[in-house]
């Protein structure tokens, strides 16, 4: 939806990984690690960036390695979305009450508009994901879903065909070459 209403899509993936203490911006972002595994014993703390099949990124795309659950930390993200003048985002993804969150507050508190895509982001439960939402939902971003930006983005385009539409009738009227009149 968002690539075929021309709106960048750009992609961010976990890299967490004891070996993350060197070479990113920001420093040491490994430590966090250590603490997790004492509070989460048996869970992975090693996550490699692979994205799930649905999420792949297509030719030309975006792809951030975050080294935590803010996608801003650790990475050229910020200086990304300014160098392209990128004020709003559009924010969906895996885990709702983790990365999605922290990577939303991220936004938030760098001063973008953020809108979390409801229906385009998952948790453990569905009703952990509706917890996170129901956190900070039209308190820290506002909430939308995919239908509602559907809408917007198909009234936007027909908005930029009528624009065209009318640029080329009053630049052909101007230069004085015939326009087709039917009957």
């Amino acid at each position: 939806m968002c690539r075929a209403a021309n709106v960048e899509v750009i992609h961010v993936r976990a890299l967490y990984s004891d070996s993350n203490k060197k070479g990113l911006p920001g420093g040491d972002w490994g430590s966090w690690l250590q603490q997790f595994r004492a509070l989460n014993p048996g869970k992975p703390t090693d996550i490699t960036p692979s994205g799930e099949a649905f999420a792949q990124e297509q030719d030309g795309e975006k792809v951030f390695l975050k080294p935590e659950w803010d996608a801003f930390n650790g990475t050229e993200l910020h200086e990304y979305l300014q160098s392209k003048k990128i004020k709003r985002l559009l924010v969906g993804g895996l885990i709702t009450s983790v990365c999605v969150q922290h990577t939303a507050h991220g936004a938030f508190a760098r001063g973008y508009q953020v809108q979390l895509v409801e229906d385009c982001c998952g948790d453990r439960s569905v009703e952990r994901h509706h917890q996170a939402i129901a956190l900070y939902g039209n308190y820290m971003y506002g909430l939308t879903d995919s239908a509602s930006l559907a809408a917007e983005f198909t009234r936007k385009m027909r908005s930029r065909r009528r624009r065209r539409k009318r640029k080329r009738r009053n630049s052909s009227s101007k230069t004085g070459k015939p326009r087709s009149v039917q009957a």
